[in-house]
């Protein structure tokens, strides 16, 4: 499975490659925007699973997510909604957002 990363940190984006690659033993590679990202895709290859940020500098996700989606017919999309670093995080009583562990191999 072939996985690419676009987010404007290179530090965020880096560091969700190597989660990937240490958790998943997945093909992951990061880009900084979505030129970048159009840039990556015109290589010979393809990409199953794209993760990116959905709206920041130099990133519009839906349009990305579209353009790449003509490119790779397959693909799957996982958004990244905008945060701020120093926002509290939001718990919600007795909720638990992912009741079966995330298994990247089985998204194909």
């Amino acid at each position: 499975m072939q996985l690419l990363v676009v987010h404007q940190d290179p530090e965020v984006g880096e560091g969700l490659c190597d989660l990937v690659r240490s958790y998943a033993a997945q093909q992951v590679e990061y880009v900084a925007s979505n030129a970048a990202a159009l840039d990556w895709a015109q290589a010979p290859g393809a990409c199953d699973l794209l993760v990116l940020q959905l709206d920041a500098p130099g990133i519009d996700g839906l349009d990305l997510s579209g353009s790449l989606g003509e490119i790779f017919p397959h693909l799957h999309t996982f958004f990244l909604p905008a945060y701020a670093a120093t926002a509290p995080p939001l718990h919600v009583a007795d909720s638990n957002p992912f009741p079966d562990a995330l298994h990247l191999l089985r998204l194909r």
